[in-house]
């Protein structure tokens, strides 16, 4: 896989990944760095990046120690503890709303 990123994301890109962090709880746009998108949550503890390499795959880093753990293994780099790819907006989907879930009950604990 082509790890290189749209820097900047595309506009399509960004209206793709506010959509999908919106649809999982992650309302809030906290901007863009070096290509990654930031939002935060009013309820779920943890901000999360989302950008989109050159390659056609989304990657998704997350920011919660507690969170990063639980997701599978990978060393893709990334503003986050851990990033992981996504094939398509529904992997993205799925991944964001398991890190959504995730980060609520480690905030609950």
């Amino acid at each position: 896989m082509n790890d290189s990123i749209e820097d900047p994301p595309l506009f399509s890109t960004q209206t793709e990944a506010t959509k999908v962090a919106a649809d999982n709880g992650y309302r809030l746009f906290r901007g863009i760095a070096m290509g990654w998108l930031r939002f935060g949550s009013t309820t779920a503890p943890c901000d999360v990046f989302i950008s989109y390499t050159v390659a056609g795959h989304w990657l998704l880093s997350i920011e919660h120690t507690g969170v990063a753990r639980e997701l599978p293994e990978s060393k893709l780099p990334g503003p986050g503890r851990k990033t992981i790819a996504a094939r398509s907006l529904y992997e993205l989907h799925q991944a964001l709303d398991r890190t959504y879930r995730l980060s609520i009950r480690a905030f609950s604990i």
